[in-house]
């Protein structure tokens, strides 16, 4: 039996637990940040789903972290 790997688009989208893991914040801190358009997430559900499938990609977390790292000021 082989197993079948997700192609690479997929592979680099994140569940909100997967996200929160990584950033290592509660779930219903990413969904805040996701409401407050700070971070950018994509609903994969159907059309007509009941349910929202939202899940976060790697760029968009690297986004985050980069644009919210503090650096030592200059001449410090």
């Amino acid at each position: 039996m082989t197993a079948t790997r997700a192609p690479e688009a997929a592979r680099s989208l994140h569940t909100i637990p997967e996200a929160a893991g990584l950033l290592r914040c509660s779930e219903n801190h990413v969904y805040r940040l996701i409401a407050a358009g700070v971070l950018p997430a994509v609903d994969i559900a159907v059309p007509g789903a009941r349910r929202p499938k939202t899940r976060v990609s790697d760029e968009a977390l690297r986004a985050y972290i980069g644009a919210r790292t503090r650096r030592a000021a200059d001449g410090a």
